[in-house]
Order: C-alpha cells, then structure tokens, then sequence
C-alpha cells in the first residue's frame, strides 16, 4: 500500500496532466480499499480463545 500511494504522489509532482486533486483521490481510493479489506479479513478469521478451552 506505501508503494502504490507513494508512486502515485511521485507521479502527480511528475507529470504535467496528472493533478493533484486527482492524486489524492486516488490516495484516498487505495487506503480506503487497504482498511476495509483488513476489516473483511479480520471478520472472517475466527477467534481462538486458549485459555477458554475444555480439557
């Protein structure tokens, strides 16, 4: 994710028809995506509590 947010600030101070507004979208698209995607995973793995376990 720092890859792609940084290539894409890197590309934005670079070219002449890339703005930053359009940078920061795109910024916001990414991290956005990253977090709830980690929100997915998280909700989907299952707990396991050890010390709660029947011996």
């Amino acid at each position: 994710m720092i890859g792609v947010i940084g290539a894409t600030l890197i590309a934005s101070a670079v070219a002449d028809n890339f703005d930053a507004p359009r940078a920061w979208l795109i910024v916001g698209v990414v991290a956005t995506g990253y977090i709830v995607s980690r929100g997915v995973a998280k909700a989907g793995s299952s707990h396991r509590d050890e010390s709660a376990r029947d011996f």
